[in-house]
């Protein structure tokens, strides 16, 4: 066990001052990396500053420069980003955890939500289109509330127009193990939503297939910028998206 403390504040915006409003953005490293992707579409578009960072030890190694056109700064496997003042906390996590971590990660993390301020919680999850069963082909996005959370208690926050959206299978409580769940290979979203925590979380499951997943993810930023009723005039994509996403483009002399 690390003796840094999981999660430092930066000298950025801060933690929320009113609970009841604020709401985290949990990317949850997943099929098609759709939730990171998403997450960096928020983060550029609104502008977010970093808040603080979390202890690097818990992921596979991960260090490059920060994603803007003239930044000197470094990024770290898991970061939190917000504005001061705002109700809009986006985490971006960009290297998965240590197998023999996970358990105590997710404790953690959850541990660090609870005490943060945050009024409730949006995890973004992305799930093999392929595994889908016949009862889940009429969306491309279902939704999926935590243990400890109620519609009730998701009513009474921004949230509340996810659950519009349909629910996938039955609720997590009555799932009692690894091969009933309804979210295969969705990392540790599972963990996440299965582990008691007091704030209010849900989850917005959202189908794809591994490839280019940069339309898939302006699809799931939509459907967050329209639950929390955000007016986007156009998205503002990480300048590495041009070069680093899949190379630079071939020369198209090469094909005549």
């Amino acid at each position: 066990m690390s003796d840094r403390p999981f999660f430092r504040l930066s000298s950025g915006p801060g933690l929320p001052t009113e609970k009841s409003n604020t709401v985290l953005i949990v990317p949850v490293v997943s099929a098609g990396n759709v939730s990171q992707l998403c997450a960096d579409l928020l983060i550029h578009t609104l502008l977010l500053r970093q808040v603080g960072i979390f202890d690097p030890g818990y992921y596979a190694p991960a260090v490059g420069g920060q994603d803007g056109e003239h930044s000197t700064r470094i990024s770290t496997p898991m970061e939190l980003f917000g504005l001061p003042g705002g109700d809009i906390f986006v985490l971006q996590q960009r290297s998965p955890v240590l197998k023999d971590r996970k358990e105590e990660f997710v404790s953690k993390l959850l541990q660090t939500i609870d005490s943060s301020g945050f009024g409730s919680v949006l995890y973004l999850v992305g799930s093999d289109q392929s595994a889908r069963t016949d009862a889940q082909m009429g969306s491309n996005c279902y939704v999926i509330l935590a243990k400890d959370t109620t519609r009730d208690s998701i009513i009474s926050t921004p949230l509340a127009g996810l659950l519009e959206l349909p629910p996938l299978g039955h609720s997590l409580a009555d799932q009692l193990g690894p091969e009933t769940s309804v979210i295969p290979g969705t990392g540790l979203a599972r963990r996440l939503l299965r582990a008691s925590g007091a704030t209010p979380s849900i989850a917005l499951i959202q189908y794809v297939a591994e490839g280019d997943n940069i339309p898939d993810a302006h699809a799931m930023a939509a459907a967050v910028a329209e639950t929390l009723k955000i007016q986007i005039q156009e998205w503002t994509q990480p300048p590495s998206w041009k070069c680093a996403m899949f190379g630079m483009p071939a020369d198209q002399q090469l094909f005549g």
